[in-house]
């Protein structure tokens, strides 16, 4: 398990994929359904921008998110389980640009 937490500032955000949802999928080769969060059975509806909670890694990532967890704000951690909702790069320079 990863503890990661909402990545704030990037409403904005947009990549060549026409969602972070889709980028999701293209970059970890997976169906999106659930949330990943753990604690959470909602499906997914969005890719969340998150970071490692603990501050091991600034890499912000994408998971697949539901839009209860989503609107939870910055502060809101939670643990994912990364063999089936690994986070791929949000650096769309890495990715899709």
């Amino acid at each position: 398990m990863m503890r990661v937490k909402n990545r704030g500032g990037t409403a904005k955000l947009s990549c060549r994929c026409d969602s972070w949802l889709a980028h999701w999928e293209r970059f970890s080769n997976r169906k999106a359904d659930a949330c990943a969060n753990v604690d959470c059975s909602n499906s997914a509806v969005v890719g969340g921008h998150v970071i490692d909670a603990f501050y091991l890694s600034m890499d912000v990532g994408i998971v697949p998110i539901c839009q209860r967890c989503n609107s939870q704000g910055p502060d809101f951690r939670f643990a994912i389980d990364e063999s089936k909702t690994p986070p791929v790069s949000a650096n769309t320079q890495r990715t899709c640009a």
